[in-house]
């Protein structure tokens, strides 16, 4: 059983999601996070609502996914291309690791399990973009 839990009344104030996309969407996320993390699973997990932030982010991404139009505009010789479009990538962005003074390397706090000898990380940082 995930320690972290995700209801579509925590996607409510963000976006308007129908009920069925919104169950679908929370499961693929929930399914795909211990991918990136697998101490996410475990029932003393600590960090389970910077967890919860971060899988709702990836959500709310998900869903504006896909939306917006391309629009072009010719006047004369001029032709302008306007897409607002947004691409699909993966649930979870890597943004590079950066440790807690901001230096590329290890991002994961000093307690993670990965520091202290551990197989999995249990401080959430794999979750980070």
């Amino acid at each position: 059983m995930p320690a972290v839990h995700i209801t579509q009344a925590d996607l409510a104030p963000y976006a308007e999601i129908s009920e069925d996309k919104a169950n679908s969407m929370i499961a693929g996320a929930l399914a795909r996070a211990p991918l990136k993390a697998p101490c996410i699973t475990s029932e003393d997990f600590q960090h389970t609502t910077a967890a919860k932030a971060v899988l709702i982010e990836a959500i709310l991404r998900w869903n504006e996914s896909g939306g917006g139009t391309v629009t072009q505009n010719v006047a004369g010789p001029f032709q302008q291309t306007i897409d607002t479009t947004v691409r699909r990538r993966g649930l979870f962005l890597h943004a590079g690791a950066y440790d807690t003074a901001g230096h590329p390397g290890n991002r994961h706090i000093t307690t993670c399990r990965l520091n202290t000898g551990g197989q999995c990380c249990s401080c959430g940082a794999t979750l980070l973009p």
